[in-house]
């Protein structure tokens, strides 16, 4: 009997995670096609962490470094829906944001969807390019509760331009 109830718990786990998931993904596709979002997500300085979103995007003179780079998200108001700035953000149990994804144990904060961007310049000088955006699910699969699952249906990548 307790062996179906732990069933039982994992499985509607692992239904509640995958909704939270694909609302997660619908939030950043909605922040993105909001200009007031798009704006205040290029603008930001968690966005200038190793080189400079904004002047990659919009300064043609700008010689954008080639690498790979956190990206965070904000929302209309400003205020940060994805922060992959910082390794320690996720998310627990409940979907609440925390901070503590990369302590050993990660005392509940088991989700984490980190999010990169880059320009695709094949070499340097790299002007006025194409942004690509990536973001994958992070999941500590050693913590209580966590719920093991393949993270790959929540790949996202799209170009900002």
């Amino acid at each position: 009997m307790s062996q179906r109830t732990d069933q039982s718990q994992i499985m509607r786990r692992r239904s509640s995670t995958k909704a939270y998931m694909e609302t997660l993904i619908y939030s950043i596709e909605a922040a993105l096609k909001s200009q007031q979002s798009y704006i205040k997500t290029v603008k930001s300085s968690l966005n200038k962490n190793g080189a400079d979103l904004e002047q990659c995007l919009n300064n043609p003179a700008f010689d954008c470094p080639i690498g790979v780079y956190p990206f965070s998200l904000l929302d209309d108001l400003g205020n940060v829906i994805i922060d992959s700035a910082s390794s320690s953000a996720g998310f627990n149990l409940s979907y609440v944001t925390c901070s503590t994804f990369d302590a050993v144990p990660p005392a509940g904060c088991v989700y984490r969807y980190e999010m990169t961007w880059q320009p695709t310049c094949a070499a340097a000088p790299c002007f006025n390019p194409q942004i690509q955006v990536n973001g994958r699910l992070i999941i500590q699969t050693n913590e209580k509760g966590a719920v093991n699952m393949r993270t790959n249906e929540y790949d996202t990548s799209f170009n900002l331009r």
